[in-house]
């Protein structure tokens, strides 16, 4: 969920909870939900879908230009919780992915920003992202 593109200091406190509630804690709920049924699995794998625009090795333009903060916060969250849960559950497979920029009702709106840089179509970046976890993660 990506609903701004205000610079951060113009981006209302509640507007970022919102971002963190959605693409940060929705994940986390959602892993706490399945790790009963994931203790039992016999190769348990768990993908947290990211972005690009949550890594701090990465705040170099285009994306800054996008002025996508509170998005971008939430996804570094996002990626922290991937790791700590990694670290916490050594028998989950536990992976965050980083697709680029889709054709999504957000990804539309940033799509002007980065024009040059093209967009990928929903189905085929699925598409990509299970062929990434299929050759990582043969059972």
């Amino acid at each position: 969920m990506g609903s701004t593109f205000a610079l951060l200091i113009d981006t209302p406190i509640p507007k970022i909870d919102e971002h963190i509630n959605v693409n940060a804690y929705g994940p986390l709920h959602l892993f706490k939900a399945t790790l009963p049924l994931l203790r039992e699995a016999p190769d348990p794998k768990f993908i947290f879908v990211s972005s690009v625009a949550g890594s701090t090795g990465a705040m170099t333009p285009p994306f800054t230009l996008m002025s996508s903060a509170a998005y971008g916060a939430s996804k570094a969250l996002l990626n922290f919780f991937a790791k700590w849960l990694a670290l916490e559950n050594g028998h989950v497979t536990t992976w965050a992915i980083h697709p680029w920029l889709v054709a999504t009702e957000m990804g539309n709106k940033a799509r002007a920003m980065l024009a040059d840089r093209g967009i990928d179509i929903a189905d085929e970046s699925a598409a990509a992202i299970r062929k990434v976890v299929s050759v990582h993660w043969k059972a």
